[in-house]
Order: structure tokens, then C-alpha cells, then sequence
């Protein structure tokens, strides 16, 4: 088995949630199948065992029929590749329900460790009617958090009832019913899903994450370390170690909930020598989710609220100061001596820095000459009362 993703965009958080695809499973009443396995994006895994009662239940893609009636698949959620679909067998009998019973639902991340906050998403994946003979219905069960409607996906929609509860029914209204309901529940453990009539259901799982990592240019004292902070519902703080430049081991880590703001910040831990201030700060962040939100940068603090499904990963550059000294050639001057200032730049950094201003004011009783002044590369002719710009610097240069 494997997770599938629909195309970015096509529908809400299209990008983050991973359909499970079943592949050629069939499950024959009272058949269980341990142990289904998938991979999200960031590399976590969900497991779960899978249960059918009454009636087989057989896989498929979003396009046979007659699951080409729903608009699961097609108006959105587009292009997912692989039998997502449940479905029970054409020419089932209407009398009973089949249940599909999802159990021993356990998400870890790439570590091995369990994800308490994770998302399971069930979509109506066959159009789901009301005909002279039967009425056709879904029934899901969470022992997760109540659930939630995460998109409507075109008109004329069945009946719905019992969102922002456990327990939620898709009744159909008429025959040319068409439309499809997609839902949302938090980190159930087991999901029990009934199917009436000629129904089908896709799963899908999803975590919404937020880290924040560290990349130190250099140290300025072998003491100082830092503080990662993500603060909000819930909060995680990591702190650097060791004297190394470069990417750190430590990250902080939330595996968090949608639409919920999150405060991405850094200190100086106890015990360093200098303040966070002596540091330079570059923020860069990415979305491993296609056609994510996009996550904002620039001075900290920041928030980030990110949508159902984003891997927002953020990372925070510490650079050292460049250092500056200064000597002239000659120890002692008499009136109209030319006198030779040499300015030396270094970088103390892992990595090259660029344009960097260097200003001096002229000594009292002094007149810069004009077109004398050079710099490596050189730029001739700058007074450096008004500034000489170096263009780069190469890393520990």
C-alpha cells in the first residue's frame, strides 16, 4: 500500500493530504488486513488494520464507473493515481450495510516516533442517491475529534447531518445526486465507516508540521548557544550544543493543527557569552507541501498559520560580525608625507559574504588623494570617508 497525492491546488489542502491507496486489496466479509502501511511527505508513516463486514469490498481508481459520477476525483482532488476508492460491488445487495472498520490507527514521524496530533480525511468517492427502491447513505464514526467539513465539491449536494460531532451521515436526497462531502477528524485511533447501497469511500491521512532549524556562520564565542522557539498550541523549544559551525542536530519541532498560529523565535541559552544581538539573522522557510501557504520570513518573531497538510520548514542563519583592522605605514608624519592606510576585512564565517560597506573617516589634518585607494578586487578612486563597497568575501576569508 502507499499514500497518493491528488494534483496540487485542486482542491483544499490538495497538496498535504495522501490518499491511501489500496492497490489490488480485497476484503471479503469479515476479512481483516493488518498492518496497511503508507509515507506522508515529511517521511512519517501511518499504519492501521482494515475490517470489512456483510458484503466484499473491492478497490478502485476515481474514474471507473460508476464512481465517475461523484465529483471526488474530478471537480476536485484531481489526478490521483491508484485505487483510493472502497467500494461495495454493483451488484450487492441493498438490504444491509457493509462496515469498514479502520483500527490500531498509529502515526510516527521519520524517527520512529508516535505523532499525537495527525488528521484522517474521508471522502464520498461514489455520488451517493435516493432511488425508488432504497435510499443510499454513509455513516462515519470517529473516536477521534469531532468532525469537520473540509469541502463541499459540487451542487446538488446529498443530505449531511452531525458535523462538529463523532458520528456523521451522508444521506442521498434524489437520484441525480452528484455532489461529494470531504471530512475531517483529529487523531482518531479507529474509524468505522458504513456504506449503504452502492457506496464508496477514499481515506486519507495528513499532519500539519511546523520545525524550525539552526545554521551558524560562526560562533563568536565557543559558549554561546541558541534557543529555538515554535510557541502555540503546542509549543516545542530546542537548544543548540557543541562548537560547531554549520547546520545543527537540534531542531524544534510541532506537529501542530490547521489555522492555527504559530510564533517562530530564537534566544541566547543560559550560559552564553554573548548577546543575540552581536549575531547577524537571515530567515529562510519552505513548504513541503505543494501548493501550500506560503511561509513568511523576515525579522523575528513570526507567525505562521498553516493550512491542513503544510510542512512548514523554517531555518534561522546566524552569522558572525566581519572584523576590521587598521594600520598605517608610517609611525610618524611631517607636513606633506603621504601616508598609506591598509584596512584588512575577514570573515569569520562558513560561508562567503557579499557587499560589504567599508567606511573611515580621515584622520584630522589629513586629504584623501583621489584615485589611490584600491581594494581586493580592487575599486579605485573611493574616498573612504563616503564608503568602499567589497563585493564578496569568501568563507573563514
Amino acid at each position: 500500500m502507499s499514500l497518493v497525492y491528488a494534483n496540487p491546488g485542486s482542491g483544499p489542502s490538495a497538496g498535504g493530504i495522501g490518499w491511501v491507496n489500496f492497490e489490488n486489496l480485497v476484503l471479503n466479509p469479515g476479512q481483516t488486513q493488518l498492518g496497511i502501511t503508507g509515507t506522508l511527505n515529511d517521511g512519517s508513516t501511518v499504519t492501521f488494520d482494515i475490517e470489512s463486514s456483510a458484503i466484499s469490498i473491492v478497490p478502485f481508481t476515481t474514474s471507473q464507473p460508476p464512481l465517475q459520477y461523484s465529483q471526488f476525483g474530478l471537480g476536485q482532488y484531481t489526478n490521483i493515481q491508484g485505487n483510493v476508492a472502497l467500494r461495495t460491488p454493483l451488484l450487492s445487495a441493498y438490504s444491509s450495510a457493509s462496515t469498514l472498520l479502520l483500527s490500531n490507527i498509529v502515526v510516527k514521524d521519520s524517527n520512529g516516533n508516535p505523532v499525537p496530533n495527525y488528521t484522517a480525511v474521508v471522502a464520498d468517492a461514489e455520488s451517493t442517491n435516493k432511488f425508488p427502491q432504497y435510499t443510499e447513505y454513509l455513516e462515519l464514526l470517529t473516536d477521534g475529534g469531532a468532525w469537520d467539513l473540509l469541502s463541499t465539491i459540487g451542487g446538488n449536494p446529498p443530505s449531511l447531518t452531525g458535523t462538529n460531532t463523532p458520528s456523521v451521515t451522508i444521506t442521498g436526497t434524489n437520484q441525480s445526486t452528484q455532489a461529494s462531502y470531504v471530512l475531517t477528524t483529529q487523531a482518531p485511533s479507529t474509524l468505522t465507516l458504513s456504506l449503504y447501497g452502492r457506496g464508496a469511500v477514499a481515506i486519507g491521512f495528513a499532519i500539519t508540521k511546523v520545525s524550525l532549524s539552526k545554521n551558524i556562520g560562526d560562533r563568536i564565542d565557543s559558549n554561546d548557544q541558541f534557543v529555538l522557539d515554535i510557541q502555540g498550541n503546542p509549543s516545542d523549544q530546542a537548544t543548540t550544543t557543541g562548537i560547531t559551525a554549520g547546520l545543527q542536530g537540534e531542531v524544534a519541532n510541532v506537529f501542530g493543527f490547521a489555522n492555527t498560529t504559530y510564533t517562530i523565535n530564537e534566544s541566547m541559552a543560559i550560559g552564553s557569552v554573548n548577546p543575540l544581538s552581536s549575531y547577524g539573522q537571515i530567515v529562510s522557510a519552505t513548504n513541503l507541501s505543494a501548493g501550500g501557504i506560503v511561509p513568511p520570513t523576515g525579522q523575528l518573531p513570526i507567525n505562521v498559520t498553516p493550512q491542513l497538510g503544510d510542512i512548514i520548514e523554517y531555518t534561522i542563519l546566524n552569522t558572525a560580525p566581519e572584523t576590521f583592522t587598521k594600520s598605517v605605514d608610517k609611525a610618524y608624519a611631517d607636513l606633506g608625507d603621504v601616508l598609506t592606510y591598509t584596512i584588512t576585512v575577514a570573515n569569520p564565517n562558513n560561508f562567503a559574504v557579499n557587499n560589504v560597506l567599508i567606511t573611515d573617516a580621515l584622520p584630522a589634518g589629513t586629504t584623501f588623494i583621489d584615485n589611490i585607494s584600491s581594494s581586493v578586487p580592487i575599486v579605485s578612486g573611493n574616498n573612504p570617508a563616503s564608503g568602499i563597497t567589497l563585493s564578496a568575501i569568501g568563507a573563514d576569508g
